[in-house]
């Protein structure tokens, strides 16, 4: 990729010395690494980059740059290493400099929250998409224009992520949509980011293995908002600690609410009433921008609390309501969002639905909207994944005997947790006898073939 700094010592100039030797890339994921490229060695939560340099020097890496202390006795190299205290905070300047800073000529839109994050970006990205815009996605789902390339990480790298909005940048991407987590925000991978609209869903109880405690948690969404300068802020005030976040705000917000809320806010939109219909919803919605009616092609009571922050969006670039709605016009929910599933001959088979309830909050809202919207037994077929908040367990199978009409706990995502362990935390939330199905494809067929 074209970039403005293919000299090392350029690159580093400022941040420490180096020998004046050209490259061709930089890169901090050692399995990436190709010839010619820097490899910047930071330390991460799981692992210390610097374990890697060997690799990443039998890669081709034409230089290395890691964060001290790391002994380096054993590694015999020709290739210039170089110490740079505190690396990860010098990350953002060094990506910046070497993709010519021009990622910020998008406008780029950051949306963070505990659960509704993926549904409302990729909303807004596909809406986008749909009246000749391109756009771009980073998030859950993964990155891309058009078709999406693996994401390990719902916000990657620093580095990472200045390389992705560089290749949208270059391909000439007017608008960019990024999921922003926690993680993220604390380990600064998006510093050296201009953010033109960011948007807060929720918040409620997830990564407590992170950061400690709710209140830690929600000061580090916060920070998007209090401590980073955007045109445009969203917020759901219909989420205690989204309301608790307006008041600290001077001016400037815009706020949703899927309930009436104060009309004197200089810009909002709420809903006034809203329907099931079918597949999704028949709404009534006030604003400062005007009144109108629509259908929300969805499934779940969340996602009108979704769709509305979507429109505030659009209405904030400057859409005409006319627009909005030719937008919003069949839009559908990313992959694995209370998505239906065909399974054949439905007059046989149960419905089935798939959705990426992996907090309590998003489990329970789950379950109340199939409730809302079918009036046949669920059954709830879910786990919970290892070397995460292991406090949710117990309350997800609380949540899943109380909602739904029959469990089936089962293994989901266990790393490196031994999966039997998982469930038997889950269990300790259910006072019934529920089945217990190791394997995930076997308790989903069960459940397939046992449900009415």
């Amino acid at each position: 990729m074209k970039s403005k700094a293919h000299n090392l010592k350029d690159l580093l100039s400022g941040i420490t010395d180096a020998p004046s030797i050209k490259y061709n890339n930089i890169c901090d994921d050692s399995r990436y690494i190709d010839k010619g490229n820097v490899f910047f060695a930071v330390k991460g939560l799981s692992s210390d980059g610097c374990d890697f340099i060997e690799s990443a020097i039998n890669s081709g890496a034409c230089a290395v740059v890691y964060e001290p202390p790391y002994d380096l006795t054993n590694i015999e190299t020709s290739v210039p290493i170089i110490a740079v205290e505190d690396l990860k905070l010098e990350i953002p300047k060094i990506a910046s400099r070497h993709y010519e800073g021009c990622i910020n000529e998008m406008k780029i839109i950051g949306v963070t929250g505990t659960n509704g994050k993926t549904t409302v970006s990729w909303l807004i990205h596909q809406g986008f998409k749909k009246i000749g815009y391109k756009s771009g996605y980073i998030g859950t789902l993964g990155y891309g224009l058009e078709n999406l390339n693996p994401n390990e990480l719902t916000t990657p790298s620093c580095m990472k992520l200045h390389k992705i909005l560089s290749e949208f940048q270059n391909s000439g991407a007017e608008y960019v949509v990024m999921e922003i987590s926690s993680h993220a925000i604390d380990q600064r991978r998006i510093e050296g980011i201009n953010f033109n609209s960011v948007i807060f869903t929720n918040l409620s109880r997830d990564h407590i293995d992170y950061h400690g405690t709710m209140e830690n948690y929600g000061e580090t969404k916060a920070k998007l908002f209090l401590e980073r300068q955007s045109k445009i802020k969203i917020i759901n005030i219909n989420d205690s600690f989204g309301s608790s976040l307006t008041e600290r705000i001077d001016g400037g917000v815009i706020t949703t609410s899927i309930e009436p809320i104060n009309d004197e806010a200089d810009k909002f939109i709420y809903v006034t009433n809203y329907e099931t219909n079918g597949s999704g919803y028949d709404i009534d919605l006030k604003s400062s921008w005007g009144i109108f009616k629509t259908h929300l092609p969805l499934l779940g009571k969340f996602n009108i609390e979704n769709f509305i922050q979507v429109i505030a969006l659009f209405l904030s670039h400057g859409f005409s309501l006319s627009k909005i709605q030719k937008i919003i016009e069949d839009m559908k929910a990313p992959s694995g969002r209370m998505e239906s599933v065909d399974i054949g001959n439905t007059s046989l088979l149960p419905r089935v639905l798939v959705d990426f309830s992996h907090t309590p909050d998003a489990l329970k809202l789950s379950l109340q909207s199939i409730r809302n919207h079918y009036d046949g037994k669920i059954w709830c077929v879910f786990g919970c994944g290892g070397d995460r908040d292991k406090g949710k367990r117990k309350m997800m199978g609380k949540i899943a005997e109380k909602y739904a009409d029959y469990v089936i706990v089962t293994s989901d995502n266990p790393r490196n947790e031994n999966p039997e362990k998982i469930i038997s935390d889950i269990l300790e939330g259910i006072s019934i006898e529920v089945e217990t199905i190791v394997n995930r494809e076997e308790a989903i067929n069960f459940a397939i073939m046992k449900a009415n």
